[in-house]
């Protein structure tokens, strides 16, 4: 089983079924931007609701992909995988339905119920991102908004 998850993890990260294990430089890609200078990097991002409609939920999405571009210089073509959660008040729209009408076209989604708690932060969304990025390459910034700053004080930036 341990070769199975390399290579899955490949094909997701470049789009092609290259071989090359999830450790080692991915191969150069056609249409994806990826080249062999790249690595891929995790970032995550949070938000929350003012209410569970499908107009908030996407207005909030859509907030947290411009100001992930905003902080980092990166295009949407090198988000390659979201792994959402949303709390279990928040069942309007799936987030990556806002995801792709913001841009993010080529990546590929996961929507997960986040995990309950005695202490949940109320209507809220949380992203984790794999991007690719060229080695050597300034560090990507968290996005933290409306609220969801309680959640990493340390590491949020507004």
């Amino acid at each position: 089983m341990d070769d199975v998850v390399p290579l899955l993890l490949s094909t997701l990260l470049t789009g092609q079924d290259t071989g090359a294990t999830a450790h080692h430089t991915v191969v150069t890609g056609q249409d994806t931007g990826v080249t062999a200078h790249d690595t891929t990097v995790a970032v995550r991002l949070a938000t929350t609701c003012p209410e569970d409609t499908a107009e908030a939920i996407t207005a909030a999405v859509h907030d947290l992909v411009e100001q992930f571009h905003a902080r980092n210089d990166v295009g949407p073509a090198a988000v390659r995988v979201v792994i959402f959660t949303a709390t279990s008040d928040l069942r309007s729209v799936k987030p990556a339905t806002a995801a792709r009408a913001a841009g993010w076209r080529d990546a590929h989604f996961l929507c997960l119920a986040e995990m309950p708690t005695d202490h949940d932060l109320p209507r809220c969304i949380r992203a984790l991102l794999f991007v690719e990025r060229g080695r050597g390459a300034d560090r990507l910034k968290a996005v933290y908004r409306n609220g969801a700053q309680a959640l990493r004080p340390d590491i949020a930036f507004d």
